[in-house]
């Protein structure tokens, strides 16, 4: 709980935390490296059982689980099946066998984990905790950190800072946030951490340059060097919301409001797709299909015009 706190305080005043022998340096403040170990350890445990009890689940399992979890008086979305409930799982296995693969090959001290606190980082993280702890069950070696590092240089929403802090928290990130560009802020941080030789990312197929994406891939085009690794690639964003949604995995609340996909605040609007005609908007867990879901990202918060061709809920 001690260090959780000082995570938040590090995120409130702007400090990032410096790894230091013994121990963590915040703003003069020592976590003992015992400490941090606990939290880290502890919440790879957690995501460790619901990745699994998801897993071993029913689909009349999770409708349960989500009606039990829901304070929305919104219905069930009709696009829930016991197809898309199988699905998902599918997805969680595949993106389990991602990071086994990966933890083998890099070592965990030589991953870092790219967090926004944005939904598709979500499913990311509390999967790649779960792997962790599957290497912790195999090999006995403690959890030494979690790397994790946060490039932005947009507005951001308060709500959005507010989810970022508490998940950084709670899921116990080794957490590096920089204020850059993308390309910019890889760089500082590899000249920093050089040891870190992957790095995970929220791609999927609907973004930016994802279509050409492969789900392990080095950089190139003047990048700095690491290996992308892409575990929610091929997630669509129906599986997104129902694995969320199925193990009650807390998530940020702009997305209860309608927003769909969280950019920067002068250019992320609620999605019209979920518009009620009270002028209201449905949860984005509502949204089913993926070629809506970049309809609240807009060229210029003011105009409203977005930057994405038309979709359907």
């Amino acid at each position: 709980m001690v260090s959780s706190i000082f995570f938040v305080i590090a995120l409130l005043t702007g400090w990032s935390i410096v790894s230091i022998q013994g121990g963590l340096k915040l703003s003069g403040i020592m976590i003992s490296r015992q400490d941090y170990t606990y939290r880290a350890l502890d919440a790879c445990r957690q995501c460790h059982e619901q990745v699994y009890n998801f897993l071993n689940s029913s689909f009349e399992d999770a409708l349960k689980q989500m009606e039990l979890g829901s304070t929305l008086e919104t219905p069930m979305p009709t696009y829930y099946t016991a197809g898309l409930h199988a699905e998902t799982q599918s997805q969680v296995r595949n993106t389990l066998r991602i990071y086994r693969n990966a933890l083998d090959d890099f070592g965990l001290s030589s991953i870092s984990i790219s967090y926004n606190g944005g939904k598709d980082c979500l499913v990311m993280l509390v999967i790649y905790l779960a792997a962790i702890y599957d290497n912790y069950l195999k090999s006995g070696k403690n959890i030494s950190k979690i790397n994790s590092v946060y490039i932005n240089n947009e507005e951001t929403f308060r709500e959005q800072d507010a989810f970022l802090k508490e998940s950084v928290a709670a899921y116990g990130l080794d957490f590096v946030p920089l204020k850059s560009g993308m390309k910019e802020g890889f760089t500082e941080y590899l000249d920093k951490n050089p040891e870190i030789k992957a790095i995970i990312v929220g791609i999927r197929r609907i973004d930016p340059y994802g279509a050409h994406m492969n789900v392990r891939q080095h950089t190139d085009n003047g990048w700095p060097d690491f290996v992308r690794l892409s575990p929610v690639l091929e997630w669509n964003t129906s599986e997104i919301w129902y694995f969320l949604r199925a193990t009650g995995t807390s998530y940020c609340s702009l997305y209860n409001k309608g927003y769909t996909s969280l950019g920067g605040v002068n250019t992320t609007i609620p999605n019209p797709l979920l518009r009620r005609e009270d002028g209201t908007y449905l949860p984005a867990y509502m949204l089913q299909h993926d070629n809506g879901e970049r309809l609240g990202r807009v060229t210029d918060r003011k105009s409203g015009q977005p930057d994405r061709r038309e979709g359907k809920l």
